[in-house]
């Protein structure tokens, strides 16, 4: 696996998971609006004590197992749909994207 690793002068960090089949490719317009302020990086080992949020769009039909697999992991995870948008769609909206990961992190 190839890692990828932007704002390393940052203490706080953010792991950006792409999804399956997929690369940190798909984070290129978000990484530069976040990376100002966070150490974003995408591979870890999983802590179930993390501060995790489950971004997915509410017209995503294939949610329910992935979420349950991540709730597994991640007890205390916050689901936090995109309404109205479907598979990867806020990846076209990084400003969107963006200032919800800043408040999700603020929080």
């Amino acid at each position: 696996m190839e890692v990828q690793e932007f704002g390393k002068q940052n203490s706080r960090k953010i792991m950006l998971l792409p999804g399956n089949m997929m690369s940190w490719r798909q984070f290129e317009a978000v990484i530069p609006l976040l990376e100002k302020q966070y150490h974003v990086i995408d591979t870890f080992t999983p802590d179930p004590e993390a501060k995790v949020a489950i971004w997915y769009g509410s017209n995503e039909p294939n949610m329910k197992k992935a979420m349950q697999k991540l709730k597994r992991a991640y007890p205390n995870a916050q689901d936090h749909p995109f309404v109205g948008y479907g598979h990867g769609d806020i990846i076209g909206h990084p400003d969107v994207m963006a200032r919800d990961i800043i408040a999700f992190m603020k929080s």
